[in-house]
């Protein structure tokens, strides 16, 4: 099974007719801003205040905090750890329940393979630890696997080097990539790869690969079903 070229990430964010259809959408009184990225790649999406503290406790608790300190002024959020592009697909997930980018962006990484990338899912996955909203994270495990059986790919390296950099050692994404990359990498391809991946991932997939093949040897499945990694 082939290894996913490496894609690259751009910042992703509602066009200006987007972004006023979006404000004129919401009541006033309903209206939440919320600002995302460095300076140089700032983006800015406008959600239900009611609907995203329903969906996610770290928006509700940013939220609860900022009108404690400024009951009277507008809502605006500010997030400058979290990348443009990962936000506007939770903004996308936030108001239509699809997991899916923008249509009307051309620049989405997903638009540059003639496969579907894993770029969308793992970044709704990261996006969705970073919100605490386990519902999309479990979607996007599901994702991840439903384009893993169909295009025939697995992460590439960047994806794992993204997922190790942004999410912690416990996480259910990182469970599934080291499942992959242990089954469905050549030895020769992973041990030309090695140098440029995470340590930590290069000694668990050595450690699982051995552990795999007694699973085999027993006649037992080699990687489970999505339910298995959803929580």
């Amino acid at each position: 099974m082939a290894v996913e070229e490496r894609p690259a990430l751009n910042p992703l964010a509602p066009s200006a007719s987007e972004h006023e259809a979006h404000k004129q959408a919401i009541a006033s009184d309903d209206l939440l801003i919320i600002s995302v990225g460095s300076r140089l790649d700032e983006a800015e999406f406008h959600l239900p205040k009611s609907l995203a503290c329903t969906r996610s406790p770290v928006l509700a608790s940013a939220c609860e905090s900022y009108l404690h300190r400024f009951p009277n002024c507008p809502m605006i959020l500010h997030f400058k750890n979290f990348l443009p592009y990962c936000f506007s697909i939770y903004h996308t997930w936030l108001m239509t329940s699809a997991l899916t980018p923008s249509s009307t962006h051309s620049n989405s990484p997903v638009r540059r393979h003639s496969k579907e990338s894993f770029t969308l899912p793992i970044c709704a996955y990261i996006i969705g630890s970073q919100m605490k909203d386990a519902t999309l994270r479990d979607a996007a495990i599901e994702k991840c696997c439903e384009i893993h059986q169909r295009e025939g790919i697995i992460p590439s390296i960047y994806h794992v080097e993204h997922v190790w950099e942004q999410t912690d050692e416990e996480a259910m994404l990182r469970v599934w990539m080291l499942d992959v990359w242990s089954v469905d990498v050549d030895e020769e391809v992973f041990v030309e790869l090695m140098d440029e991946l995470p340590g930590s991932f290069v000694r668990e997939v050595v450690r699982r690969i051995f552990k795999l093949r007694e699973r085999a040897k027993r006649g037992m499945r080699m990687v489970d079903e999505a339910s298995s990694y959803v929580e």
